[in-house]
């Protein structure tokens, strides 16, 4: 079930960094993250954000 829930973050996370740099200008870069136990939001925040930014 996570997995399935990591999917569906990552979409999201990934829309909204997509819709970020068309409104901004600029790509979102992340510096802190605040996470439940939920490995699957967790994960999905690691996924879409943590090729550039410091996690």
């Amino acid at each position: 079930m996570s997995q399935q829930k990591q999917f569906h973050h990552a979409k999201a996370l990934g829309a909204m960094r997509y819709v970020y740099q068309r409104v901004v200008g600029k790509p979102l870069l992340v510096h802190f993250v605040m996470a439940d136990a939920d490995k699957g939001q967790r994960n999905a925040v690691e996924e879409v954000f943590a090729e550039d930014c410091l996690l």
